[in-house]
Order: structure tokens, then C-alpha cells, then sequence
């Protein structure tokens, strides 16, 4: 089967999985591998978990973290939301070994925001508003919560707080699914800014949308991977005729395990041990639970009023406010490296931690279960330099057959972060986790008729910016929220 996905409601693709995938092409809805053909050698439990041990060891409320004064803190949560809008995979890690012909990807390979839009007004109604007749199957759905000077907007959600959102993951923080309110309330902005007379219900709906993913994918490519990649890699990737050289789709684009399983994961060496959601915020919160302290950023839950976020502390909005003037905002991201905050030691259950509470662990598990080939041996296909021993942090105190074993064949993940860190001083990818990530994103771009890549070539972002022809997420804030607009 090939062409466009099927379609449910008013223009919505149905997420791949649920679509049903009998007699699709090997990649349609499908994971698969960027590099099929390279041998893979497994590594060994014990490798493994020495590997996170040593990891754990350096956590970054030990040893801390460095700042990247390059990429702002709001930019990994971007990515997560990213990585939810393109991958979503509910089987268990035993399962995925059990049937490894048959991982389905419960996503859309697009960057379309079904995670945002579900299945449309008519295959997942409860995202939209009902009531005002205007707004009809038109405007997605908001809680507006409060009154006067305390009045705030929350994701719609159940009486008992979870989120009614497409992707649940986007509620598991306070930060990821306030982003995803943000892209809510840029849709609902996006309608009111294009209603006109004679353009209502359906057509409406459907030219919001695609202005609003338009914008979206140009902020992936020209904000976002620039910053991820390094701007020599990005440009070259998006150049028109395509530059890549690791991925080319044949038939139906298909998720590659080798970015949703290890190289799109560097976000969470980027992950600070605290945040700062507002100027009323007392001292860093950590994004998630941890038994020594008495809140958190944590998600499924009704949002705080004292925790709405000020995005100016996340992303940089430009001049800032008389009383925000001497403030260090926006908060930096970590160096994209092997320190990783402690935090990420101690998953809770309800974020599906599928049975490895720490994160680096279960990331390894995922690349073995996946069968990615190693870092060095895709490093060799792409022509890219081959990290040594030291580069790849493979010393002492772990054990000298571990050692043995991990030179010549690092897990994908860990090679990534090494790689960041020993050639490019952690500020952004390398050359073989930038080349996958690069690729995937202009790749999949490409294999969508309907992104602005194929739709429209010459097309240039026609909302509101402060600098003509370009699009970025401070743009898309400042579009969402009027507050935000003159800095």
C-alpha cells in the first residue's frame, strides 16, 4: 500500500497501528532499521549494567552538569514533545522481543501533530470544544480555571486530572504538557486569526491545521535541528534536492529504530536536576518525584496556578521585563554528554518505566532488544570518525572486560552521548547521532505529500514574526500568548 495514510474526520490521518497494517510494504506503520545490513554483535547484561553503574556514579547531583548556554531548557522538552508527535510504541520490551517483525509504530512516521489533533473533530471529539457553535469541531479544548488576575488556562482533563489529550505521555510533566497547551492555544489563536466570512466548520478547521503544522515543521528544521545538529549539518540535510546519505524511504516511510530506540534519546542528558517555572518559584523543582523533596514537576494532575510556566524562563522571548531584567533566564539545557541528572535514576511507575526505573538502563535494554548495530560500526557505514576508548569514556574503574567488550561495539545511545561530548564539547549532536536524527526529520518531511517540503516548496511562514520569512518557537509563543508580544 502506498500514497497517503487513511483519513478519519475532517482531514485527521488515523495513527498508524490503529489503521490496521495488513498488506502494507515492510515499513508502512511500521519500526525498521536505517542500517539492516550491518551485523549486529549483542552485548553482554553484565556490560550493561556496569555501564549504567558508572553512569550512575557520575549523576549530575554529583558530579554536576554542565550548562549549554547554547540550546535553552525549553528546547528538550520540544524534542520530547517531538519524539511523542512521531513514535509511540505501547508494547512491553518483552514483547517487542518476542515479535520483533511486527513492532508497530502508534503513530503517524509524520511530523503532523496527531499527538495534538487525534483522529479530528470526529474521530476523537472529546479534544475539540462542543459547546459554542462557532468553535465547533473547530477550536480544541481548554480548561479555563480561576477568576480576575487569577484566572489560567489548563488542559482539558477528567475529574480525577488526567489530561484528555491524544498522546497521554504529554502529560507526565508539567513542562512537556504545558507545550502541549501551548500548541493548543496556537491552534485556537491560529482559527481566530484566519476566521473570516465565508470560511467556518470543516474548511476552517482544516486550514487552521495545516497552517499550524506548517509552522511546526519549519521550527523542527530551522529552529530545532539547527540548534541539535550544528547549522552546517542542518543546512545541508534541508538543502533543496535532500542531502541526506544515511536514509532514503522506498514506498512508505517507516519509524528507524536506530532514532526512536538511541539517537533521539540524547534529550535526556539535557535534562537540568531543577527548573524554574515562574518568577514566584521558590528554588528548582525537579521534573519528577523524588523522595527528598515535597513537590515536583510532576504530570497527571491538575496544573497549580503557582506552576504555570512563564515561558520567558524556557525559551529566549528577547528583551525581558523591568522585573525580570537582572534574572539568569532563560534557564540553559545540560551539555549533551553522560552526565545525567540523578533524577533520572528513579522513574516513577506511572511514566511507564516498563520494569527499568533508570532511565539509562532501560535505554540500553531497548537498543539491545531492538537489535541496533553499534555506534562504531555505523559510525564506519556514514564515513564518520570512530571514537577511541577514552573518547568513549571506557576506563577505569570499569572492569577491564568490560572494557574489552564496549570498544568495538558501544551501544548506540551511549556512543551518541560520547560522541556529543568528545567532538562537539557537548553543545550538540556529532556526526553519526546528528547524521540520524538529521536524516530522519528531513526524511520523513519529505515522504509526507502533504508537508510543506512537498505541498509547497518556496512556502515561507506567513504568521506573525519578528523576522520576516522565518518562524521560530518564540514566534509561536508570542502568536499563542498576546502577553509575550513587544519583547
Amino acid at each position: 500500500m502506498t500514497g497517503p495514510a487513511p483519513r478519519s474526520g475532517h482531514g485527521a490521518h488515523v495513527p498508524r497501528g490503529l489503521a490496521g497494517t495488513d498488506g502494507a510494504g515492510a515499513g508502512s506503520g511500521r519500526f525498521a532499521k536505517m542500517f539492516p545490513d550491518i551485523a549486529v554483535r549483542e552485548v553482554s547484561t553484565r556490560a550493561i549494567e556496569q555501564l549504567v553503574a558508572r553512569l550512575k556514579i557520575h549523576a549530575g547531583d554529583v558530579v554536576q552538569g554542565t550548562d549549554n548556554t547554547e540550546i535553552e531548557a525549553g528546547y528538550t522538552y520540544f524534542g520530547q514533545f517531538v519524539d511523542h508527535d512521531l513514535t509511540f510504541d505501547p508494547t512491553s520490551l518483552r514483547e517487542r522481543s518476542a515479535d520483533r517483525a511486527a513492532r508497530v509504530n502508534f503513530r503517524t512516521p509524520r511530523l503532523d501533530l496527531d499527538s495534538v489533533y487525534g483522529a479530528g473533530p470526529v474521530g476523537s471529539p472529546f479534544l475539540y470544544e462542543s459547546e459554542i457553535a462557532a468553535d465547533a469541531g473547530v477550536k480544541l479544548l481548554v480548561d479555563r480555571r480561576g477568576d480576575g488576575e487569577d484566572a489560567f488556562v489548563d488542559l482539558a482533563r477528567n475529574r480525577q486530572g488526567r489530561a484528555l489529550i491524544g498522546d497521554p505521555r504529554n502529560d507526565e510533566n508539567l513542562v512537556v504538557a504545558q507545550l502541549h497547551l501551548l500548541f493548543v492555544t496556537f491552534h485556537n489563536a491560529v482559527v481566530d486569526h484566519i476566521r473570516r466570512p465565508g470560511l467556518a466548520g470543516p474548511a476552517l478547521f482544516a486550514e487552521a491545521r495545516r497552517l499550524v503544522q506548517w509552522h511546526y515543521q519549519w521550527i523542527v528544521t530551522h529552529d530545532h535541528l539547527r540548534r541539535i545538529v550544528g547549522e552546517p549539518l542542518a543546512a545541508e540535510t534541508m538543502a533543496p534536492g535532500g542531502g541526506r546519505r544515511a536514509l532514503r524511504f522506498h514506498g512508505d516511510p517507516f519509524m528507524p529504530v536506530e532514532f526512536s530506540g538511541a539517537a533521539y534519546r540524547f534529550g535526556h542528558s539535557m535534562v537540568r536536576p531543577g527548573y524554574l517555572m515562574n518568577s514566584s518559584t521558590p528554588s528548582e523543582l525537579p521534573i519528577l518525584p523524588i523522595p527528598d523533596h515535597p513537590e515536583s514537576l510532576r504530570g497527571f494532575r491538575f496544573l497549580p496556578r503557582e506552576l504555570v510556566a512563564n515561558w520567558r524562563f524556557f525559551f529566549d522571548l528577547g528583551k525581558l521585563p523591568p522585573e525580570l531584567a537582572h534574572t539568569a533566564i532563560p534557564q540553559p539545557s545540560q551539555t549533551i554528554d553522560t552526565i545525567l541528572s540523578k533524577r533520572l535514576f528513579a522513574l516513577p511507575a506511572d511514566i511507564g518505566t516498563d520494569g527499568a526505573p533508570e532511565l539509562a538502563l532501560l535505554n540500553l535494554l531497548r537498543g539491545r532488544r531492538l537489535e541496533l548495530a553499534a555506534g562504531q560500526d555505523i559510525a564506519h557505514a556514514i564515513g564518520a570518525p570512530v571514537l577511541d576508548a577514552v573518547q568513549l569514556e571506557l576506563v577505569a574503574p570499569l572492569p577491564d572486560d568490560v572494557i574489552a567488550e564496549l570498544e568495538g561495539n558501544t551501544p548506540l545511545w551511549y556512543y551518541v552521548l560520547c560522541e556529543a561530548s568528545a567532538l562537539e564539547q557537548g553543545l550538540h549532536l556529532g556526526p553519526v547521532g546528528g547524521r540520524i536524527v538529521a536524516d530522519v526529520l528531513a526524511g520523513l518531511l519529505e515522504a509526507d505529500p502533504e508537508s510543506y517540503v512537498i505541498a509547497d516548496p518556496s512556502w515561507v511562514p506567513e504568521l506573525d514574526t519578528t523576522t520576516p520569512g522565518d518562524f521560530l518557537m518564540a514566534d509561536l509563543i508570542r502568536f499563542a500568548y498576546p502577553e509575550y508580544r513587544g519583547t
